[in-house]
């Protein structure tokens, strides 16, 4: 209740405050099973209906001006001097990536039993319907839906991570961090100082480029790498082709037998090296690496404080081993504050 009095907490209570209106007084709490109010001074209950329900109108036409006026600076302030918490996500978009990863290994596997299928015509031809290829091609699809998933997976912990550096809020505005590129966040939080994170980076940079960007951007890459140029003499010629780079690229396409389609060999949507070991080795240096305090972190689904004294006491007790203890301490507070048993 902004200008009201909050006479504090209660039993299972987190607020109350007075309110008068008209010569009416009004009691507004905040419980455990949702926001009362009571009204002092009538005589039946419908009056005092009719007076709650003015008051909600007017406070209904209020919140737009507080909003803009008061709420408003108010937050922005607050972000500036990191005073918020960032809800977290990471179970959502690893379930995400997960399940259609899931879908998408499973479609390749039916793909790999389906039968051609022969058919004669009156003329004495006949012809074959590869039937694999097509269920091979719904595989794909929902490897790019994965893909995508497993790509906010990374850029959600990276938020998280940065949490567990050094950042002053002041001088490292946490709008700022959210606009750069996931790559940009990897340099900030991670590195490339270390070997194995370089690999990881750039194992990440070869799959967006190569196997989620063009599907991103509407099919055409914004580097402009898969687009056909017109040379005289040569006709149309794909920008990629005077590459020199030996660096390998990933594909999400489902190995058919030839029994199921002669064409197997050939990969219709780029790539030669299995996209999926690529992602795993990924998700193996995110639970092990410099990352692997976030990523205990984002699976305790705990919101991450991003004020000074909590990420002070964060680092502090991932230091000392004992970030097990900082989530549990945090995870009964939150029962406490949900329960209101103050």
């Amino acid at each position: 209740m902004i200008g009201g009095h909050d006479v504090g907490r209660g039993e299972k209570q987190a607020w109350a405050a007075p309110l008068e209106m008209d010569g009416t007084l009004l009691w507004f709490a905040f419980t455990k099973f949702g926001v009362s109010a009571t009204v002092y001074g009538v005589e039946t209950e419908e009056t005092a209906t009719d007076i709650v329900s003015d008051c909600m109108r007017r406070m209904g036409k209020a919140i737009p001006v507080v909003t803009r006026d008061l709420i408003e600076p108010l937050i922005a302030e607050a972000v500036t001097q990191g005073a918020f918490t960032v809800p977290n996500k990471f179970g959502y978009f690893h379930d995400m990536y997960a399940h259609l990863r899931s879908l998408s290994e499973d479609t390749a596997a039916r793909a790999a039993v389906t039968k051609p299928v022969h058919k004669a015509h009156g003329d004495g031809a006949g012809s074959t319907h590869f039937a694999g290829a097509a269920v091979a091609r719904d595989a794909e699809f929902e490897a790019v839906g994965a893909l995508f998933a497993f790509f906010s997976l990374v850029e959600h912990l990276l938020v998280i991570g940065l949490a567990f550096t050094e950042c002053d809020p002041l001088h490292e505005p946490f709008g700022e961090f959210l606009r750069m590129s996931w790559g940009e966040k990897f340099k900030r939080v991670v590195g490339l100082d270390e070997k194995d994170d370089k690999l990881i980076y750039d194992t990440l940079r070869l799959l967006a480029d190569e196997n989620r960007n063009p599907s991103a951007h509407g099919g055409v890459d914004r580097n402009v790498a898969n687009v056909h140029v017109h040379l005289m003499g040569y006709g149309a010629v794909p920008t990629g082709v005077t590459s020199t780079s030996q660096r390998p690229t990933y594909t999400f396409e489902p190995e058919l037998p030839q029994s199921v389609f002669p064409f197997a060999e050939y990969n219709f949507f780029g790539g030669s090296a299995d996209g999926w070991k690529a992602v795993d080795e990924v998700l193996a240096w995110m639970r092990l690496g410099p990352l692997a305090d976030a990523f205990t972190y984002g699976e305790s689904t705990l919101p991450m404080w991003f004020d000074s004294d909590s990420r002070r006491a964060l680092r502090a007790a991932a230091a000392a081993g004992e970030l097990e203890k900082y989530m549990d301490r945090r995870s009964f507070m939150i029962d406490q504050a949900s329960n209101m048993d103050w």
